[in-house]
């Protein structure tokens, strides 16, 4: 249980979690629903719908099998950008990084596509 813990931890994002009253005026009533937007940034040979049944049985273990969880996109993860990468790079995990010098030569790399 613990590897779980541990691998939503360094994947998951959260973003727009909304639990309140919505209606006209204010009232402080518990609301009668709520809902969550959540996504993972995967690494090279994640398969999303992998990881989306994973997420699943995180929830049944947790209690929460009765949520209704969908899946609105699975996009396998591309391979590193030629130049931006390095072979310690860790992509997406909390200690990604890449060179100054790639970096650098990125932004111009990418200066000279605008400026075509």
């Amino acid at each position: 249980m613990k590897a779980l813990f541990d691998f939503i931890d360094r994947t998951r994002r959260s973003t727009c979690p909304t639990c309140r009253y919505s209606g006209p005026g204010m009232k402080t009533v518990l609301p009668n629903s709520a809902w969550a937007k959540v996504d993972f940034r995967l690494v090279p040979d994640q398969d999303p719908h992998q990881v989306f049944a994973q997420l699943q049985g995180f929830l049944d273990t947790i209690g929460c099998g009765d949520f209704q969880v969908t899946l609105p996109a699975a996009e396998h993860p591309g391979p590193p950008h030629p130049g931006v990468s390095h072979p310690a790079a860790n992509i997406h995990a909390p200690n990604e990084s890449i060179f100054v010098d790639d970096y650098i030569r990125t932004i111009k790399g990418i200066g000279l596509l605008m400026a075509e």
